[in-house]
This record gives C-alpha cells, structure tokens and sequence, in this order.
C-alpha cells in the first residue's frame, strides 16, 4: 500500500457557530405543535483523513484534503394526548447538508492479494436533502404494561454534484444516498412486575443503496441494495437491592 501513502500535513483547526431556534405552543392540554430551525457542523474523523482500510464495498483511502460539512434543518411537529395513556407523535423534518462528507468511488481499484477490490474515498460533495416523516406511539396499558411502536420515512437524495475529473467521472446528482433506509419501524413492550421485569422489541430497517451511483455492486452481494432485515429483542431485568 505505499503508493497510498501521504506525507504528514499541517495542523488544521475548524470552528462553527451551530445555532437553534425553536418554539412550541400548547394549543390545549392534549395538543402540544412546536417547530426548530438549526445549523450543524460536523468536522472529518481520523479514519476519513488519515487511515486507509478495508469497508464493506472495497477498499478505503485516506483523504487528508476534506472539510467539515454543515448541516441546515428545519422541523415541525405536534405530539397529541389522545385518551388517557395514548400518546401520539408526528415530525416532518427537512435538512440541506452543504460540503457533505460522503464515500465515494475513485474509478479505481486494488489488488489485495484475494481479490480485486474498487478504491473509494471520503471526500465532500455539494449538496444533500434530507427530507422524511417520523411517527410514535405509546400507550400505558396500566402502571405494569407499557406498549409502544414507531415509523420512519426517509428520503436522502444528492442534489447537488460536482463531477471530479481525478475521480470516477460519475454524475451523482439525484443518486440516492447510501446506507439510508427509505423505511424504519419498531413495535415492543414493557412489563414491570415484582418476579422480573420483562421488555421486548421487534426492529424493522428496510432495503438501503450499496453503491454511490446506486448501481449493481458486481463485486461482494451482487445487487443494488443491502436486503432489508428485522431483529428480535428481549431483556429481562431484577433488581436485587
């Protein structure tokens, strides 16, 4: 791997002001709507700039060039108290990230000794939108028995991409994001009791892009997108003293 190699670079210092401005009005006791404008920063990590490595698409390298990436969301919502023990929540959100630091392909590849593997590189790219709904409720059946469930819709789109002539040479503008799930959701419950106390989860993540051009990864699963999959959680607690 010497050829992917750098020099060390000088020490870099990022700072932001994040800022947050939200509001929420009580228009009965059962009816709460509030709305948030924020900014995020996020500075690159070590990994990105400085380690390159095996990931789950191919081989990783080091990107010692990357800025921090900003991130500008507005979200609104109401959380309503419908009966006695049900409570409802419903948000839509919609967050515009700028210099968003993304894995990319290099148009490249490695031979690693067991296989050919494509090159990519966190770097920033112009411009995402992230837009989606998100859904909960709960209900307390009575002071042992809890239930609860939620939902999540998201869309995570690339709108705006600069193609780099040193890199795959790919226009990625309304490419999905990768590693996103369009659809999310969870049901469970809690018993507490004086013997033990019981919860359990079922957690549904759907199908997400493997590829940052949404193609057919030829390589390791030989499809466009991770298959979707659900778990099963149970936990049993005691308290003893």
């Amino acid at each position: 791997l010497s050829e992917y190699q750098f020099v060390s670079d000088k020490p870099v210092n990022w700072s932001s002001f994040s800022p947050k401005l939200s509001m929420n009005y009580e228009l009965s006791k059962k009816i709460d709507v509030y709305a948030s404008v924020a900014k995020g920063f996020r500075a690159p990590n070590l990994d990105d700039l400085c380690r390159s490595d095996q990931v789950r698409t191919g081989f990783r390298l080091a990107n010692p060039e990357i800025k921090p990436e900003y991130l500008y969301s507005f979200e609104t919502g109401v959380d309503l108290n419908l009966i006695d023990g049900l409570n409802l929540s419903l948000s839509t959100y919609y967050n515009i990230g700028k210099d968003f630091m993304y894995l990319l392909s290099t148009g490249d590849s490695v031979n690693l000794g067991y296989t050919i593997s494509p090159i990519y590189q966190t770097d920033n790219i112009g411009e995402v939108r992230i837009y989606g709904v998100e859904s909960d409720i709960s209900y307390k059946f009575n002071k042992n028995i809890n239930l609860f469930a939620n939902y999540t819709l998201n869309q995570s789109v690339i709108s705006d991409f600069v193609v780099n002539p040193d890199g795959a040479g790919i226009d990625l503008t309304d490419k999905f994001l990768t590693d996103m799930p369009t659809h999310k959701g969870g049901a469970g419950f809690a018993f507490i009791n004086k013997i033990v106390d019981v919860s359990g989860a079922v957690n549904y993540v759907g199908t997400r892009w493997i590829k940052d051009d949404n193609s057919i990864d030829e390589v390791y699963l030989l499809s466009d997108k991770y298959p979707s999959y659900t778990t099963l959680d149970i936990k049993f607690r005691k308290q003893i003293w």
